[in-house]
């Protein structure tokens, strides 16, 4: 059974934009797509991607705060990049992992005179979701969970379909203008929040 991503007020405009973003490189067929450099996006690093990983819209993050019941609980970045956090309002998130999100939200509950000394944790409860377009039996939006690699998201959209190139994948990660395409012989490769993967269709 597939796991599809939970549901965010997001997914939609998110989709849409990663759909042109992608097609566009494709069809271009030229500058917008570069070759992947020897050892790029290990596994291993998707696997990590939890403790560096920066956020972003649609993704969803616990704030805890020692004694602070009023201020604590699950915050979803907006479109904007931030989230709304009880007593000291709109904080930053886009850009930030939960360690420095966690230092930030401390440090604006002690400027403000909220809590003396504040003692913060953050950690992401659900990661922005991928997609997977083109020669796969059931492309869409998927969810990501850390370690994923090319041949884990291909078998949650249902496997390749009989006209797809085993040996080239197209991904778009998240923030980046320019696609990658990927030498499959060299390996399996990691798959990342937000990452738009395109399985081009082989030619007999």
């Amino acid at each position: 059974m597939r796991s599809k991503a939970p549901h965010s007020p997001f997914a939609p405009v998110l989709a849409l934009l990663a759909l042109m973003g992608l097609s566009a490189c494709v069809n271009t067929g030229g500058g917008d797509v570069r070759d992947a450099a020897p050892g790029e996006r290990s596994i291993e690093a998707s696997l990590n991607a939890a403790k560096s990983y920066p956020l972003s819209a649609g993704d969803v993050v616990r704030i805890s705060v020692f004694g602070e019941d009023r201020v604590s609980g699950q915050f979803t970045v907006d479109a904007g990049g931030n989230i709304a956090v009880p007593l000291i309002g709109s904080v930053r998130a886009e850009g930030f992992t939960v360690d420095t999100l966690a230092e930030t939200v401390g440090a604006k509950l002690a400027a403000g005179g909220f809590v003396s000394s504040p003692r913060v944790t953050a950690e992401i409860v659900s990661f922005r979701p991928f997609y997977i377009l083109g020669e796969v039996n059931t492309p869409g939006e998927y969810a990501f969970k850390p370690g994923m690699s090319l041949l884990t998201a291909v078998a949650l959209a249902g496997g390749y379909s009989y006209r797809a190139d085993h040996g080239t994948v197209l991904i778009r990660r998240a923030g980046e203008t320019e696609a990658v395409r990927y030498d499959l012989d060299d390996g399996d490769i990691g798959i990342f929040p937000g990452d738009v993967i395109q399985v081009p269709q082989r030619f007999f």
